[in-house]
């Protein structure tokens, strides 16, 4: 082998080795102290290698680059970069103390590392049925999951099949309106990055391995990266959603909406949250929250409404639920829920908009009554215990 191959060679070992450390310092992953010292003197290189460090930890930062690099021609892309990078051997320099254990190695440009991303963050398997069901640009659609890579399911289109597996990870369509997400307590998954939006058709579910679960409102989107080891640490909420959280004291997990952070450690709570309101309503059911807006704070323990504006955060003496142009069902979700009853409608009655409210200390039947009024007795409604029966009005 000459020795400008074995040069090569060694570069490209070095680099790989970099790239290595890169990503194990930006999973927060175990490492040697020769390792951390070496992407320590790595980022030291350069301001830019500092603040790439600190930014290829972010999964909105990543997802933003694995959606740039999703729409190039990356193979001709790559081999641009790594003839670029072999002319110019001023890119090749001695490493300070710290990494003479491995001679030199290449000082890795922050662009060669974004076309390494698909290395570190592979997109998930994605089913067959769940190819049949991508599209390019989203449409109409019932419910719709990003994957990792920026590809886009509707996820009404499949059925009862799975949708995408990472390690052991499993996703799979319930139905039309859930999505079921699987871990064996023997296996691990791979960090990966989703998001479901709901069109303005219906609500969606969704259930995570530890069994919480997350009912997503009409014209709403949920954001979540699992962990390796399959837990959601963290999401976030734009539009309204329903959340029962399993509790877990050591794994606490937390709700990001705009500027407002809710802290949970097993609860179940409703956040409205719609771009266009002007207020957003945290509601608790049970369990205990803690709502932060920069330094401020308030803590629930019992059943009780935060009201989060702009400038201020309130806590309501008499919670209430606000609707604006709210589709019928997505408001007969929300009481079902918050009075733990079911609700059937065998005429199928639809296209009934809702604006308006109603007090939680208000009983059931009583909330039905004042919904019939605020919807002009379109769609009336039989409480039968433990189900409510949707028939429609005049």
């Amino acid at each position: 082998m000459s020795k400008t191959r074995e040069s090569l060679q060694a570069r490209q070992e070095k680099i790989s080795y970099l790239k290595g450390l890169i990503w194990r310092h930006s999973r927060k992953e175990p490492m040697t102290e020769i390792q951390l010292a070496d992407v320590q003197a790595w980022g030291e290189l350069s301001p830019g290698h500092a603040a790439f460090l600190e930014d290829f930890g972010d999964p909105k930062w990543l997802m933003e680059e694995m959606r740039e690099m999703y729409q190039l021609d990356q193979k001709k892309a790559w081999n641009t970069l790594v003839t670029k990078i072999r002319a110019n051997d001023a890119r090749i320099i001695s490493f300070r103390t710290k990494l003479r254990r491995i001679g030199y190695a290449a000082v890795i440009s922050i662009p060669l590392t974004w076309m390494g991303l698909q290395y570190f963050a592979s997109p998930e398997r994605l089913s067959s049925a769940a190819q049949r069901a991508l599209v390019k640009e989203p449409g109409n659609f019932s419910a719709l999951l990003t994957v990792n890579d920026g590809r886009h399911i509707v996820l009404e289109r499949l059925g009862d099949d799975q949708v995408s597996s990472a390690g052991d990870m499993q996703a799979t369509m319930k139905g039309t309106d859930t999505l079921l997400y699987t871990l064996p307590a023997r296996g691990s998954g791979k960090e990966i990055h989703h998001t479901v939006q709901t069109g303005r058709k219906q609500a969606f579910h969704l259930v995570f391995p530890d069994e919480s679960n997350v009912t997503l409102s009409y014209a709403s989107r949920l954001n979540y990266v699992f962990t390796s080891e399959g837990r959601v640490p963290e999401m976030s909420l734009s539009g309204h959603a329903f959340f029962n959280i399993t509790p877990n004291a050591t794994q606490p997990f937390a709700l990001k909406v705009n500027d407002t952070r809710i802290e949970v450690l097993g609860t179940s709570f409703d956040v409205m949250a719609y771009p266009d309101d002007s207020v957003m309503q945290v509601t608790l059911r049970s369990g205990k929250i803690r709502v932060w807006k920069g330094l401020q704070h308030l803590t629930l323990d019992t059943v009780r409404q935060v009201r989060v504006t702009r400038d201020s955060m309130t806590l309501c003496k008499d919670p209430e639920f606000l609707f604006k142009d709210a589709d019928l069902a997505t408001v007969l979700g929300t009481i079902a829920r918050w009075y733990n009853v079911e609700i059937s409608n065998p005429q199928h009655v639809r296209g009934i908009h809702v604006t308006g409210g109603f007090p939680l200390a208000l009983s059931l039947d009583d909330v039905l009554r004042k919904l019939e009024k605020m919807q002009s007795g379109h769609a009336r409604f039989h409480n039968m215990g433990n189900n409510i029966e949707i028939i429609p009005g005049k």
